[in-house]
C-alpha cells in the first residue's frame, strides 16, 4: 500500500469518527428527542375509582397509617437466598412489572403492613384471575397481608375500617374519640376520671397531635434510629429547626 492510498484511509477514518461524534453530542441528541419525542403529559395519575378509595382510606385511617399509592410488587416482595440465579431471575420477572394500587406502612419507620388491591371492575379476564390468585399466594407465603376491595362510588369510615379489620387492628380518630367523649360526658355525667382515661386513651393513639408548650404549634410522633435510647418514642414539634421541643412519650416505646 502506497503513501498515497494510506493517508486517503487516515482522512476518511478520521471524518467517520467526527462524525459519529457529532451526531452522540448532547445538543444533537436533545434535537432529536425534541423532534421526535412521542410522549405527552398524563392528565391523571389515577382513575377515578382509585381517587375515590384514596380520600375514603385517608379519611378512614390516615390518621394511623401512612398510604402509598401503585406500589411495586418487587419493592414489597424479595426472592428467597439460595437460589440459583437463573431461578431468582425467572421469579422477579414474574412480579417486576406488578403493582399493588394502595400500601399501608407504619407512620414512625413506614414498615409495610398491609396492601391493598381495588378491584374496580366487574370483568375479571382468565388471565386476571390467574394473577390475583397468584399475587394472594405469593403475599400469604411472604406473611404479607393483601386485601381486596371492590371499587364503589362512596365509602364509609365504617367500610373501611370493617375491611381492614379482617386483618390489621384499627384504632378511631383520637379527633372522633373526643367529640365521642364529649358526647358521652353530656349525656351520661360521666365521672371526671373516665373523663380523662378516654381522653388518654385518644392521646395514646398515632393520630393524636400533641400542643408545643413553646410555640403552641403541633408536635407529632418521631422514633429515635440509633444510640442507647434507640426504639423509644418522644414528641417533637413540627416547626424544628425554629423551635427544638422535644418531649418524652411515658412509658411508649417500639420495637
Amino acid at each position: 500500500m502506497d503513501l498515497l492510498t494510506i493517508v486517503i484511509v487516515l482522512m476518511v477514518v478520521i471524518v467517520v469518527i467526527g462524525l459519529i461524534k457529532a451526531q452522540n453530542r448532547p445538543e444533537s441528541l436533545q434535537a432529536d428527542v425534541e423532534a421526535s419525542s412521542p410522549y405527552i403529559k398524563r392528565h391523571n395519575v389515577f382513575s377515578v375509582a382509585e381517587r375515590i378509595f384514596y380520600r375514603a382510606l385517608k379519611s378512614a385511617v390516615g390518621h394511623q397509617y401512612e398510604i402509598f399509592v401503585q406500589v411495586r410488587v418487587a419493592d414489597l416482595l424479595d426472592v428467597q437466598k439460595g437460589m440459583s440465579r437463573s431461578d431468582h431471575e425467572k421469579y422477579m420477572n414474574k412480579i417486576k412489572s406488578k403493582r399493588i394500587d394502595f400500601v399501608l406502612c407504619d407512620p414512625l419507620d413506614l414498615k409495610v403492613i398491609c396492601a391493598i388491591e381495588l378491584d374496580d371492575s366487574d370483568l375479571h379476564e382468565f388471565a386476571t384471575v390467574q394473577i390475583d390468585q397468584f399475587l394472594h399466594a405469593s403475599f400469604e407465603k411472604a406473611g404479607l397481608a393483601l386485601l381486596h376491595c371492590k371499587a364503589r362510588h362512596t365509602y364509609s369510615d365504617q367500610d373501611i375500617i370493617a375491611l381492614l379489620q379482617t386483618k390489621l387492628p384499627v384504632t378511631i380518630a383520637a379527633s372522633e374519640l373526643s367529640r365521642s367523649v364529649e358526647r358521652i360526658d353530656v349525656h351520661n355525667a360521666l365521672p371526671s376520671t373516665a373523663i380523662q382515661a378516654a381522653l388518654n386513651a385518644a392521646r395514646a393513639m398515632p393520630g393524636y397531635k400533641n400542643q408545643c408548650p413553646q410555640c403552641d404549634s403541633d408536635m407529632s410522633r418521631k422514633k429515635v434510629s440509633q444510640g442507647t435510647k434507640m426504639g423509644e418514642i418522644y414528641w417533637c414539634c413540627t416547626k424544628y429547626p425554629a423551635c427544638n421541643t422535644v418531649l418524652p412519650i411515658s412509658g411508649e416505646s417500639s420495637a
